[in-house]
C-alpha cells in the first residue's frame, strides 16, 4: 500500500528539495508558492519557459497527498524520464499507462493504481478512451490532477487535441477541492482564459517571464555561399573542440537541422560538408 503522506511540519519544501530532490541550489522563484497552494487544494495554470522545472512542482506536491496524481502528458519520452526519476531518484513510486505497453501491462499497471501501490500515475492523453482506464479511474482515490503541455486542452491553441477533453470532463467528475495544476510553455492570453475556464471556477493563473539568460540571438553578415560555409566551419570547430560528440550523419543531420544560419547551403551540401569537417578532427 501506499506509504503515507509526509506533514508540511516535519518535511517543509526546503527540507525535501535538499534530502529528497538532491537540489542545494533553492527553488526558483515561484515554485514554494506553487507548491503550497497546490498543498491546499488550489487550482493553477502555470505558464513557465522550457526547463524552468515545473515537474518538481507537482512531484514535491504530490508527497503531501495520501493517494494517486495523475499526470496527463502527450510526450512520451519526457513520462519516461520522469517516471525513471521518480523511482530511482526521488524514491516516489510512478508508473506510465500509455500505447508503448501491450494492453495487459497497462491492465495490469491500473490495477495496481486502483489498489493505491503508486504515489504518482503517468497517462497518455489516448489511453482515456480505453475501456480499462474508464472502468478503473472510477475506483481510484485521487488526491491531485496534473496536465501537461496544457494548452493542448483549448481550442484556440496551436496543438489541439480532443483526447484532452475527455481530462476536462473527469474535472467536472472530480470533487471542487482536489487541486489541479495545468502546465504549459505556450499560451498567449486566449489560450489561458480558455484553459483556465475548463480547470475550473476559481482557477489562478501563474506567468512567468519567458527570457532565459543563458540565451541570445546573433547576427552575423556574411557575403556568399563561401564565406557562409567557411564561418560554419569555424564555428563548428569550435564546438567541437569544447564538447565530446557522437559524431554519426544522422546526428550532424539534427545539428545541422538546428542551426538557422545558412540552412539551405548545409542541407544541400551536408553529405560533403560531414566528410570535410570530421576528417578536420
Amino acid at each position: 500500500m501506499m506509504t503515507p503522506a509526509v506533514t508540511w511540519q516535519s518535511n517543509p519544501p526546503e527540507k525535501l528539495l535538499k534530502e529528497r530532490f538532491r537540489i542545494s541550489t533553492g527553488f526558483h522563484p515561484g515554485q514554494h508558492d506553487i507548491i503550497e497552494q497546490l498543498v491546499q487544494g488550489k487550482r493553477l495554470l502555470v505558464i513557465q519557459r522550457t526547463g524552468w522545472g515545473k515537474s518538481l512542482c507537482y512531484q514535491m506536491a504530490s508527497l503531501y497527498y495520501p493517494h494517486l496524481t495523475l499526470v496527463f502528458s502527450p510526450l512520451k519520452a519526457l513520462m519516461r524520464d520522469q517516471c525513471q526519476r521518480c523511482n530511482e531518484v526521488y524514491n516516489i513510486s510512478a508508473a506510465i499507462v500509455s500505447s508503448e505497453f501491450s494492453q495487459e501491462e497497462n491492465k495490469a499497471t491500473l490495477a495496481q493504481a486502483v489498489d493505491g501501490e503508486f504515489k504518482i500515475l503517468f497517462i497518455a492523453p489516448e489511453r482515456l478512451d480505453n475501456a480499462d482506464w474508464q472502468n478503473s479511474v472510477q475506483r481510484m482515490r485521487i488526491s491531485m490532477i496534473v496536465i501537461d503541455e496544457a494548452h493542448c486542452i483549448s481550442t484556440w491553441g496551436h496543438d489541439f487535441r480532443p483526447h484532452y477533453q475527455r481530462i476536462v470532463r473527469l474535472l467536472t467528475a472530480l470533487p471542487k477541492d482536489i487541486p489541479v495544476l495545468a502546465l504549459t510553455a505556450t499560451a498567449n492570453r486566449r489560450v489561458e482564459d480558455d484553459v483556465l475556464q475548463q480547470i475550473g471556477s476559481g482557477a489562478q493563473v501563474v506567468r512567468g517571464t519567458m527570457q532565459r539568460p543563458n540565451l541570445y540571438l546573433n547576427v552575423e553578415y556574411l557575403q556568399g555561399d563561401r564565406e557562409k560555409l567557411a564561418y560554419l566551419a569555424e564555428l563548428l570547430q569550435q564546438v567541437l573542440s569544447t564538447l565530446r560528440l557522437n559524431t554519426t550523419q544522422k546526428w550532424w543531420q539534427a545539428f545541422y537541422n538546428s542551426r538557422a544560419y545558412g540552412l539551405n547551403i548545409i542541407m544541400r551540401d551536408e553529405k560533403k560538408m560531414f566528410v570535410r569537417i570530421s576528417s578536420r578532427n
